[in-house]
C-alpha cells in the first residue's frame, strides 16, 4: 500500500509539472486502437481507443484478487483519459502523463454481490519510437459506493499494441 502511495505521489508530481498540452506530433502511434494486457488490479486485458490525439477511452477487463470483498472477482473498468504534454526521450520515444475519470464494476465470485465505484486514474504512458507499442503504469484512486462506501485504489502495468 505504501508503494502505491509513493507511485501515486510521483505521478501526481509529473502531472502537476506538465503545463502544456500535447501537440499532434508528440503522441504516437498514429493508429487509434491499442489492445494489450494489464498486470495488477485488475489483471487481464486492456483496450485503448484514441478519440483525438489528447483524449481516449480506456477499458480494462480482468480479475481482481485483493480486498475485503474479494474471493476473486471479474472487473470491468471504463475511463475517459486526457493526455498532457508529451516529452521526447532522445530517440527512444515519448513519455506522456495522463489523468482521467471513470467507473469500475466488479462481480464478486461466489456470493452474487457487485462492487461499483468511481475512480480517477493517474498514469504515465511511454510510446516507443518507430513501433506501435505503448507501455504504461497507472494508479487510480476513488471511492466504492456499492456495496458500501470505502476507498478505492487500484492500478497496474500495461502493454498495448496499436493496429
Amino acid at each position: 500500500m505504501i508503494e502505491l502511495r509513493r507511485l501515486a505521489a510521483l505521478m501526481a508530481l509529473v502531472l502537476a509539472t506538465s503545463a502544456a498540452r500535447a501537440s499532434a506530433d508528440e503522441l504516437p502511434p498514429a493508429s487509434p486502437l491499442g489492445l494489450g494486457i494489464i498486470l495488477g488490479d485488475p489483471t487481464g486485458f486492456t483496450l485503448k481507443s484514441r478519440l483525438t490525439n489528447r483524449n481516449a477511452l480506456q477499458v480494462h477487463l480482468g480479475f481482481g484478487f485483493e480486498g475485503k470483498h474479494d474471493n476473486g472477482r471479474v472487473t470491468f473498468i471504463l475511463d475517459y483519459l486526457f493526455h498532457l504534454a508529451g516529452v521526447g526521450l532522445e530517440g527512444a520515444g515519448t513519455l506522456a502523463p495522463y489523468v482521467g475519470v471513470g467507473g469500475k464494476l466488479a462481480i464478486i465470485e461466489g456470493n452474487d454481490n457487485i462492487l461499483f465505484g468511481v475512480r480517477v486514474p493517474l498514469g504515465l504512458a511511454f510510446f516507443i519510437k518507430g513501433a506501435p507499442i505503448e507501455i504504461a503504469v497507472e494508479v487510480a484512486v476513488g471511492i466504492h459506493v456499492i456495496p458500501e462506501t470505502r476507498a478505492l485504489v487500484d492500478g497496474g502495468l500495461m502493454g498495448r499494441y496499436y493496429f
